[in-house]
């Protein structure tokens, strides 16, 4: 379990939260384990905590697919990716910038401000946008729950079967 309180994120195989210090911790799920996130800074090892970050707040963290993890931050209007070993030290620095739909689907999460923050399914930016204002009223996308694709007609969000009533899915 978790070191920490309520997690700020809890999607996926890892939970992200603070200790009562306001330093951050991600619970891996795969391995039931506890991860300190640190820098190293001279050979000394420093606790990540809100005052020394440089770019914006961790928001969101993930399993990189190599026994690491990787971290969404969030920077005003950006979002940024850091690289995190599997100790909880996290490498270089979080300089890669990456849309809203870079982030959304590497994360599989709603940037919107919640779950369905604009009212639609849609993960990011919409795949096809057929709107003449850009807005995506009229609009294809994957869903943020579902990975199923949406078409997005005004107000009506139709989910796209397949002959048989089986949503269609990215990558299935």
């Amino acid at each position: 379990m978790p070191i920490f309180g309520d997690p700020i994120e809890d999607l996926g195989d890892v939970n992200l939260g603070k200790n009562e210090a306001g330093e951050y911790w991600l619970f891996d799920k795969t391995n039931s384990a506890d991860v300190p996130l640190t820098f190293v800074v001279d050979s000394v090892s420093e606790a990540v905590t809100d005052s020394n970050l440089e770019n914006g707040t961790i928001i969101q963290a993930e399993t990189d697919g190599s026994g690491g993890y990787i971290l969404l931050l969030a920077d005003g209007d950006s979002y940024l990716t850091w690289t995190v070993g599997s100790d909880g030290v996290l490498t270089g620095g979080a300089t890669e910038t990456v849309s809203v739909f870079e982030a959304e689907t590497l994360f599989n999460v709603n940037l919107n401000g919640d779950v369905d923050g604009n009212g639609d399914p849609i993960i990011g930016d919409p795949i096809v946008d057929t709107g003449t204002d850009g807005t995506g009223t009229e609009s294809i996308g994957v869903g943020s729950a579902s990975n199923a694709y949406y078409v997005i007609d005004g107000a009506a969000n139709i989910l796209i079967t397949a002959a048989n009533g089986s949503p269609v899915i990215e990558g299935a």
